[in-house]
């Protein structure tokens, strides 16, 4: 749908799929199975950049969309007072 609208999907802030007390070691097999399945879906970005990760799982995601071709984004929301929109982060690979 989102295609036919014209859109490009993103998976957002694909660190909040844990579990609640789950480590990231027990999630990250569960975080790459999500990822595929998402890409099997035909999906063009992953939001990489987003408080939820630490920068090791930023590094991680990096890694994930540049293999896979996707579009890497960053939270676009800015819940911080300070207003410096850096939208060039917003590119395909």
């Amino acid at each position: 749908m989102i295609h036919e609208a014209g859109g490009l999907a993103v998976l957002a802030h694909p660190m909040e799929q844990r579990r609640l007390n789950e480590t990231f070691e027990e999630f990250e097999p569960r975080l790459y199975w999500i990822l595929d399945r998402i890409l099997a879906y035909g999906i063009d970005g992953l939001e990489c950049h987003h408080p939820s990760a630490d920068p090791y799982q930023q590094e991680l995601l990096v890694a994930y969309a540049k293999e896979h071709g996707l579009m890497i984004t960053t939270g676009s929301d800015f819940h911080t007072l300070y207003d410096k929109r850096d939208f060039k982060r917003y590119h395909r690979p």
